[in-house]
């Protein structure tokens, strides 16, 4: 799932093609008009209908990753790895410090893992430049450390984009 405004052509896809992961899924522009809601469900439905079992990789980028993981979060535990890159998980703020975003149901994530309800898929890993302005690394970790599992990796002097070179490499192992 590429972030806000990106496509499967941007460059965490073509990292991942560079690793020689195949890249499928949805551009940003069919879900740009949508409303959160309905921007989930048919993020469900693409999940459920190609990316449901075992060796199934879902990769979310930016507000993509935010999208993915609210997804995630209303059905039963995803049976396959979900690799975040850089997720807008609650309040961010831009690089220059001009503007805050607050994206809708910003705390829900939250809520659910500190009450256990968040449904832990079978391997789920967030990665995150300690240098992002738009996605809040203690969030992050706080996060992580509520769900099974779930681990997280902070990229020292990183910005939101990580390096393409780590990208490729997170995926390659």
């Amino acid at each position: 799932m590429p972030g806000r405004g990106e496509g499967l052509d941007g460059p965490i896809a073509l990292a991942l093609r560079a690793a020689g992961v195949e890249v499928e899924g949805r551009e940003w522009g069919a879900l740009a008009g949508k409303r959160f809601g309905e921007q989930l469900a048919t993020i469900r439905e693409d999940v459920l209908a190609g990316w449901w079992h075992e060796r199934a990789l879902l990769v979310g980028h930016s507000y993509g990753g935010y999208l993915l993981m609210h997804t995630l979060a209303g059905l039963p535990a995803h049976p396959g790895r979900v690799v975040l890159f850089s997720p807008v998980l609650g309040v961010g703020r831009s690089e220059n410090g001009m503007y805050a975003s607050r994206p809708p149901r910003a705390g829900r994530l939250r809520e659910m893992v500190e009450r256990g309800e968040f449904p832990a898929p079978r391997a789920l890993e967030i990665h995150v430049g300690s240098e992002d302005a738009g996605c809040d690394v203690g969030e992050v970790e706080r996060l992580t450390a509520g769900i099974a599992g779930a681990r997280c990796a902070v990229v020292a002097g990183a910005p939101h984009r990580l390096p393409a070179s780590y990208v490729t490499c997170v995926m390659e192992s």
